[in-house]
């Protein structure tokens, strides 16, 4: 099935919503977006929280919003009292692994198990 816009207000935005979504704005315009949810481990008992997905314009990258993002998110980590805040980003995606490094973050190379 395609995604829809139906689809994605009954699971982002529903009674029992999957992931949670942050909006940029600018001058009453959305710009970008931070799709997150929640992990929990059991080894530590405290919750974390992964990011899916952060989008900025592209005629509104270098502006802030992307920043405000991942400070908003950073708050919500502390207020859930989470492990941490998570993501993957390609390798190939210097600019975004530049802005990422500026932010502070801890950039880590991980090879994950797959099925086949």
């Amino acid at each position: 099935m395609q995604v829809s816009e139906d689809k994605i207000r009954q699971t982002l935005f529903g009674t029992h919503p999957f992931s949670y979504v942050l909006f940029a704005d600018f001058s009453g315009l959305e710009v970008g977006f931070a799709l997150y949810g929640f992990r929990y481990s059991s080894f530590s008992g405290q919750p974390s929280i992964w990011l899916d997905d952060l989008y900025v314009d592209e005629d509104r990258r270098s502006q802030g919003a992307g920043a405000v993002l991942m400070n908003e998110l950073v708050q919500i980590a502390k207020e859930k009292d989470c492990t941490h805040l998570a993501w993957n980003a390609d390798a190939r995606n210097t600019r975004g692994l530049c802005f990422y490094h500026r932010l502070g973050a801890e950039i880590t190379e991980q090879q994950g198990d797959r099925f086949s």
